[in-house]
């Protein structure tokens, strides 16, 4: 049995890698293939990359390790 399925046409046109784990297309970020949620892309940066730490920053969140903390409700704890 055959089975025929058709692949649409994808343009990757614009696609950028940036450092060892991201990725940037039009207005979506990726993290080792997977999406970044509700980044902001024009105040993204990239801390650190490499192969054993990664970290990342907008205006409103930091990302370590494809974990999202928000600025604005969480605090560091007291010691």
């Amino acid at each position: 049995m055959t089975l025929a399925i058709e692949i649409p046409k994808i343009n990757l046109n614009g696609f950028k890698i940036v450092g060892k784990n991201y990725g940037i297309f039009k207005s979506a970020v990726f993290y080792t293939f997977n999406k970044i949620k509700n980044v902001d892309i024009l105040s993204f940066r990239i801390i650190l990359d490499n192969d054993y730490e990664t970290l990342s920053k907008d205006n409103n969140s930091v990302f370590f390790r494809k974990k999202r903390y928000n600025l604005q409700t969480q605090r560091p704890s007291k010691p």
